[in-house]
């Protein structure tokens, strides 16, 4: 089975986001050993090209009738143009729309023109796509869920398939005594990654050294406990991530973060705020912290405690491991792929094990109203079987 991958923006950011989610992908197939080509636009950083020279090519030389299956990564308008040529094994990947939760954002927002077009822009975009494709991939359910406020069908199969980290490698687990003690920060000079927040908790906590990873200067706004550093690439951020004891993301909204989950990969603890995909990552006072939204004094008073108590942290750190090498090193990650490529090849499309529709949720064989009915009989893990057998008895009545 041969898979093309598009990815318009592989290996050109310097720090994360769709071109470095491409480049995670392409390490991780090639380890599975899977046959898979990754399609790049523009230039490629040669740190990322290096060791994948045989399995990344220019878009220039992409052609979909050399493969069997094509998921689109970043470049929708690829799957307009294969389409309408006639090819049929199109999965539109999770960076295939330009922002992954339009909609949500808009609690936190002004509803200012260019954000309600931008909306608007989205949906029309995800009605055209609707019928070029046989399945979309997600990053998380929180990302699945504003598929389907987009307009997404609830009978289109979505995957979902986290970001890839390097666990064994780059991001590997460090000992506590080669960690520091700085409390880290990656972001942008955005509203959604919400660097206020972060020089807020700053100026309380004066004697605690902070380290802002960015892409923006944002000099203007922190105090001068916040080190600054920008440029750079994914191998620097590693070297960074353990100067640090705790990672704090300050974002409104998140998908599936990425920068969270490499430092969670190298044992520090994460705190961030209870929204969006940051609760599918974080499970309070299990493998993280969460607290409500810009509660800058809760956020001081968790950053206080982790930093005094050992034995906390320690825990802490060991589980957001333990949650990473589970659920997004290469080779979780790579399987999950595989499945995903063999589907569509084979037209394996799961069906409802109760009605027979197409199912929603393909874990677990159901469509979204037979898991409706399932969630509210259901109080227990224990009786989850019993009441779907009920709603199987239910539908051969009728």
């Amino acid at each position: 089975m041969k898979v093309g991958i598009v990815n318009t923006v592989f290996g050109r950011h310097p720090f994360g986001g769709p071109a470095i989610h491409g480049w995670n992908q392409a390490r991780a197939f090639k380890q599975a050993g899977l046959n898979v080509t990754t399609f790049y636009g523009g230039e490629v950083h040669p740190d990322y090209a290096k060791g994948l020279e045989d399995v990344i090519r220019p878009v220039e030389e992409f052609d979909p009738w050399d493969y069997d299956v094509i998921m689109v990564q970043c470049g929708w308008d690829y799957i307009f143009d294969m389409a309408i040529k006639g090819y049929k094994n199109i999965i539109a990947g999770s960076n295939v729309l330009p922002n992954a939760a339009p909609e949500h954002c808009f609690p936190y927002l002004d509803a200012v023109e260019q954000h309600l077009k931008m909306l608007e822009d989205e949906k029309k975009l995800m009605a055209r796509l609707i019928s070029c494709t046989r399945a979309w991939v997600a990053q998380s359910r929180f990302q699945r869920r504003e598929y389907w406020k987009l307009g997404l069908p609830f009978d289109m199969p979505v995957h979902i398939i986290p970001n890839p980290v390097d666990t064994d490698g780059l991001f590997k687990f460090a000992k506590a005594d080669e960690l520091g003690d700085a409390v880290i920060w990656s972001g942008k000079d955005t509203w959604a990654k919400n660097p206020l927040a972060l020089a807020k908790v700053a100026k309380q906590l004066p004697d605690v050294k902070f380290i802002a990873i960015s892409d923006h200067s944002l000099r203007a706004i922190f105090p001068d406990n916040v080190e600054i550093i920008t440029g750079g690439t994914i191998f620097d951020v590693a070297k960074i991530l353990r100067r640090g004891r705790i990672f704090l993301s300050t974002s409104v909204t998140e998908n599936n973060p990425l920068a969270v989950l490499e430092a969670m990969s190298v044992g520090l603890v994460p705190i961030g705020f209870k929204t969006s995909g940051m609760t599918e990552i974080i499970t309070d006072d299990f493998n993280g912290v969460l607290v409500s939204l810009n509660n800058i004094g809760h956020l001081k008073l968790e950053i206080e405690h982790l930093l005094q108590n050992e034995e906390r942290w320690g825990r802490l750190r060991q589980k957001a491991r333990e949650t990473t090498e589970a659920i997004n090193s290469y080779k979780t990650i790579a399987i999950k792929y595989k499945r995903l490529f063999r589907k569509i090849v084979e037209m394996d499309i799961v069906k409802c094990s109760i009605c027979g529709r197409v199912a929603t949720f393909d874990d677990l064989e159901l469509c979204l109203d037979c898991y409706e009915k399932a969630r509210q009989l259901h109080e227990t893990i224990l009786g989850w079987n019993a009441h779907l057998d009920a709603i199987r008895r239910e539908n051969k009545n009728i």
